[in-house]
């Protein structure tokens, strides 16, 4: 939270979200978004520091990813109600995509405000915008709107902005520019090496390295504890092989650390709903250590309180924490990632937070994931296309250009350089009719990261159809 105010209020603030970064790059910045695809927020840096694509609740709709930071509000016992003004000011000049209910926006969507809320003693529902509607027609194509009814608690205060009530405020930010309380650098043999960023607020508790498979009982983690990280840092290996917990040991010890930050019993389960498939796979009925063998999501292995959120037992449609580890979204589900808890000095460096009357005590609660399954520095290159029709091939060679971080995201590291040829046909209109990928080290799920991405292009309206042969490579 930036400079308090001079009165505080009879309050308390809770908020959660989750912070995203990945692997080679020179900043961290974070995104909001939702539930629908499963995706998270972010701040970090890898190596050449990390890039932290996201913050947010969960799983979001849409062709992107989701998650946003979510406020609960409680009052101190004998306040019947209270007036408050809050804002939000995304570091970095990041700009806010979507809010709830409707506030203020400040020049370039830069900053958001609601200088009118009120919040009344007692539990309320609030009315949300459906996915067809145009209140969830955003610039992303990302809605979490749609998902908020799931994130409303028992035990937070009703909130009324104007003529909107419900039981949380929400916000989502595009990419905020902050740097990561750790810096990660990881070795050849994908060994990575954790170290405190000098200056930076202490990280407590434990890191996670998660080798995440499509569902619970397929995932690991190697666990590593904070106090244990020395001047030189510590080494923390692929969960992979001797010394990796089950991934439900990994969830149960996340749902415990959202309890030591100060989350409630009922918000640490909508974290655990709005997440918990995407970092560690998709709840099954059974089977797991920890887990009931009915088929009950009430064991420690999930999420405590899912089976009255309805959690599914399956990957739901369109769900990027529902599926298997593809890598279609720097907000979706990765199959290796670094888990901490964030420090709250690093989550207001990267969202700062003003409230009017300031609450008497504040709990913000961010999960950091970095994303170790990346590039890394390695760059993409696009060699000359070749063009046949009228398509200019420099306007072409942009056009792709523009999406080499989208394509990037879809690779995995190889032991080897890596080359692949994409083969397009391009409409009159502009738009992509057909897409080809040749590459023979590009596994199943890289080249169908790389059709997709493809089958997004753009190109200028032209005379005749057009088809591109495009090389690319990546020099391990």
């Amino acid at each position: 939270m930036t400079a308090s105010p001079v009165s505080q209020g009879p309050y308390v603030l809770h908020e959660w979200g989750l912070v995203v970064s990945e692997l080679g790059r020179q900043s961290a910045r974070a995104i909001t978004t939702a539930r629908g695809a499963g995706g998270a927020g972010l701040l970090g840096v890898f190596g050449d520091p990390v890039q932290p694509i996201g913050v947010g609740l969960g799983r979001s709709f849409g062709v992107g990813a989701g998650g946003k930071p979510v406020l609960y509000f409680h009052l101190d016992e004998g306040t019947a109600s209270l007036s408050l003004s809050v804002a939000v000011q995304p570091a970095g000049g990041g700009r806010v995509l979507e809010h709830f209910p409707p506030g203020t926006l400040g020049a370039g969507a830069t900053a958001l405000s609601w200088p009118n809320v009120r919040v009344t003693r007692g539990v309320c529902r609030g009315t949300y915008p459906q996915l067809t509607d145009p209140g969830c027609r955003t610039e992303d194509a990302l809605c979490e709107l749609a998902e908020l009814s799931a994130y409303e608690t028992a035990d937070a205060d009703c909130v009324h902005v104007g003529d909107a009530e419900a039981g949380l405020l929400f916000y989502r930010t595009g990419p905020a520019e902050a740097e990561l309380p750790l810096s990660v650098e990881r070795a050849s043999d994908m060994t990575v090496r954790v170290r405190a960023r000098p200056g930076a607020a202490p990280v407590r508790g434990f890191l996670m390295r998660i080798e995440r498979g499509a569902t619970l009982l397929d995932t690991f983690v190697r666990l590593a504890r904070m106090d244990e990280l020395g001047a030189d840092g510590i080494e923390i290996p692929r969960a992979i092989g001797e010394g990796v917990v089950a991934g439900n040991e990994g969830r149960a010890l996340l749902q415990d650390s959202l309890d030591s930050a100060g989350l409630t019993r009922a918000e640490r389960d909508a974290f655990m709903l709005a997440w918990g498939d995407a970092l560690f796979g998709v709840v099954t009925r059974g089977g797991g250590i920890g887990e009931p063998d009915d088929g009950s999501l009430t064991g420690r292995g999930v999420g405590r309180g899912a089976a009255a959120r309805g959690v599914g037992v399956a990957p739901r449609l369109g769900s990027i924490g529902g599926s298997p580890p593809v890598p279609r979204h720097p907000l979706g589900s990765v199959q290796d990632a670094l888990l901490y808890v964030l420090p709250q000095a690093s989550v207001d460096d990267l969202l700062p937070l003003t409230l009017d009357p300031r609450p008497r005590d504040v709990r913000r609660v961010f999960v950091a994931r970095v994303d170790l399954s990346t590039l890394g520095n390695a760059p993409l290159r696009a060699a000359a296309p070749e063009v046949q029709g009228a398509l200019d091939p420099q306007v072409v060679r942009r056009v792709i250009r523009r999406h080499f971080g989208a394509l990037r995201r879809c690779l995995l590291p190889h032991d080897a350089a890596l080359a692949f040829q994409l083969g397009l046909r391009v409409l009159t209109t502009g738009a992509v009719s057909e897409v080809t990928v040749d590459g023979e080290l590009l596994s199943d799920e890289e080249r169908s990261c790389v059709l997709g991405v493809a089958r997004g292009f753009t190109f200028p309206a032209a005379e005749t159809v057009s088809t591109i042969r495009q090389p690319m490579t990546v020099p391990y």
